[in-house]
């Protein structure tokens, strides 16, 4: 089994420390935006993120040329998709439905052991998801039907298990972490009176991942990607692209990756 790649956003902070040397990463993760694809070429391979969603309704009016193009023209392994429910979305069974038939059309284009689809956060009663788009019994099973992977966003489970009111590392044990096949790392915390992630991490947020990647090999299968979704461009990032957060962040998250492809290396 290949070797779990080590990824982060792309950012102007991230490739300047990189071109010091004062980190090392496999990869940048980009969204789609061309201007942000080139200049993280200059430093690394790419992968994108792309911008799908289940459950809307809207993927059959994808650009599936231009997606196809950026597939072949990055190291992008694999089409990751949002599992989405507006709030007004309370029929677990009509979502599954509209889920199935949005990765199907994935499946049917890229192959189901290419598609991942990645939990969203749930922001509790009166926020822009429907509860049940976050309900890990239904991911579950909706996830084993497809026969699709997971992308686990770490940051988007602990927010959202906040807001059930139950412990993370519960929620997230009730995920199909099986097919897991990529991960994504962030902090979280109070910004503005809510929770919000690509954060610095936290001691709490550290102590999830270290819990998580306890379990690679066993309850978890390996991810072929781990990204630390911190930093980025524009104004959304800007104020949460530090770039003392990163040099500090990314070489421990590289610590553990080591020390968990270590342990899987001894028990094989």
């Amino acid at each position: 089994m290949s070797e779990t790649r080590l990824a982060i956003n792309y950012s102007p902070e991230a490739a300047q420390l990189l071109a010091e040397g004062a980190v090392e990463v496999d990869l940048f993760k980009c969204p789609d935006w061309p201007d942000v694809m080139g200049a993280a070429l200059d430093h690394r391979p790419i992968y994108v993120h792309f911008p799908l969603v289940a459950g809307r309704g809207t993927l059959a009016d994808t650009d599936w040329l231009r997606l196809e193009t950026l597939l072949e023209q990055s190291a992008t392994g694999l089409v990751n998709v949002h599992l989405h429910a507006d709030p007004d979305a309370a029929d677990p069974d009509a979502l599954a439905e509209r889920w199935l038939a949005d990765l199907a059309l994935l499946s049917g284009r890229f192959g189901a052991e290419r598609v991942v689809a990645e939990n969203i956060i749930y922001f509790g009663p009166g926020g822009k998801t429907a509860a049940a788009a976050t309900d890990p019994d239904l991911i579950s099973r909706v996830l084993r039907d497809s026969g699709v992977g997971l992308l686990l966003d770490l940051a988007h489970a602990r927010i959202s298990a906040l807001h059930y009111g139950c412990d993370a590392r519960d929620y997230i044990a009730a995920l199909p972490t099986e097919r897991l096949r990529e991960l994504h790392v962030t902090g979280t915390g109070q910004h503005e009176g809510r929770w919000r992630d690509h954060l610095a991490m936290s001691d709490a947020d550290w102590a999830l991942l270290v819990w998580g990647l306890e379990h690679l090999g066993h309850a978890w299968s390996r991810p072929d990607v781990i990204a630390l979704e911190y930093g980025g461009v524009g104004p959304l990032f800007s104020w949460r692209s530090e770039r003392e957060v990163i040099a500090r962040s990314l070489p421990r998250l590289r610590a553990l990756l080591d020390q968990a492809e270590s342990r899987l290396a001894a028990a094989s």
